[in-house]
């Protein structure tokens, strides 16, 4: 056997595990009742933001807010995000506790909080001005 192949059996493996883990990981997310508290009220501009997996949920969760009629909700790659255009709130979609850190980079310092005054516009956090064209 190749050293793909065994590479391949191996992440094959892994990828089966994680998949017949995620019934008995939903289960107890059904009963966090409490925790619901913390999503954005309804009418608030929210975006999401994640990196890989995590951007999907974004996405998905944004799709079902917006469908749901809780308000405008933009989902967004962590390192492409435009946090700066009037948002009220910012949420960060992580695997785990140890999010990357450019899904927090900019949302740790532009999260605000209540009350909730709209920020002044701000250039792209990650855009370098010597890359835009006036």
């Amino acid at each position: 056997m190749t050293q793909t192949q065994v590479y391949n059996t191996h992440a094959g493996a892994l990828m089966e595990s994680e998949l017949a883990s995620q019934p008995d990981a939903w289960v107890p997310a059904v009963g966090l009742t409490a925790e619901r508290a913390l999503l954005p009220a309804s009418g608030e501009r929210v975006a999401v933001v994640g990196c890989g997996t995590s951007w999907f949920m974004a996405q998905s969760y944004a799709a079902a807010r917006e469908s749901a009629g809780k308000g405008t909700t933009d989902a967004f790659a962590a390192s492409e995000a435009f946090i700066n255009r009037g948002y009220d709130v910012i949420v960060a979609i992580t695997r785990s506790a140890d999010p990357d850190p450019s899904a927090t980079r900019g949302a740790r310092a532009c999260t605000p909080t209540r009350p909730r005054p709209r920020p002044a516009a701000q250039p792209h956090p990650f855009r370098d001005p010597r890359l835009v064209s006036s």
